[in-house]
């Protein structure tokens, strides 16, 4: 059976953009958890979500 390993980075880039608004950036240190909560904490601080608004959590470009 394979298995296929994905190592987790130091730190990626959380970005939450939308349409006319300057994009909001942050740059976490640290597992899968503490990213998912501020991904979370990002869409919290919003009163709405409106059609088109993204989300992207991508590594830094020194790890690419």
């Amino acid at each position: 059976m394979p298995v296929h390993i994905r190592p987790e980075p130091d730190a990626v880039v959380i970005q939450f953009d939308r349409d006319g608004e300057e994009p909001e950036t942050r740059l976490i240190h640290g597992d899968g958890e503490r990213v998912l909560l501020f991904a979370i904490a990002m869409l919290i601080d919003r009163q709405r979500l409106y059609v088109g608004d993204r989300l992207t959590i991508r590594t830094t470009a020194a790890e690419q």
